[in-house]
């Protein structure tokens, strides 16, 4: 049987397990790594005629090569760099100039018992219906 990236490895398959999962000779991984690192092959093409995983064959690619798979984990204890702190400079922050608001004309009246508050600009009928109220309460 031909493929598109040529003959097809043979005995790459040694066995299945019984949950179906296909057992791959050493022999036919290297022979189907040593195609796929050819010139002008197609990783993915190869894979695909031969029924295996294109990311299976790109990880047996990188074994192959001596790349490892997991970065290395280096002996004894990790190397540590000095740490430097600095204090932080004080900066003054800037401070707002409070201006008081602007004051309002107001008026105090004492009518029946009670004392009325009127602060800023109120129109007369306003204040007729509240002190008509006042009136009204004694």
């Amino acid at each position: 049987m031909k493929g598109a990236e040529g003959v097809l490895v043979a005995g790459l398959v040694s066995s299945s397990d019984a949950d179906g999962r296909r057992v791959y000779s050493e022999s036919g991984k290297r022979a189907l790594v040593e195609r796929a690192l050819a010139p002008g092959v197609s990783v993915s093409r190869l894979a695909l005629d031969h029924g295996v995983n294109s990311n299976l064959l790109r990880k047996w690619i990188r074994r192959y090569q001596g790349v490892s798979i997991r970065p290395a984990r280096q002996a004894g204890s990790p190397r540590l760099l000095p740490v430097v702190t600095v204090e932080p400079e004080a900066v003054p922050s800037p401070i707002a100039q409070v201006t008081p608001p602007p004051s309002l004309p107001s008026i105090e009246i004492t009518m029946a018992g009670v004392t009325v508050h009127v602060r800023g600009a109120v129109d007369a009928q306003s204040l007729g219906t509240v002190l008509d109220c006042l009136l009204a309460r004694r």
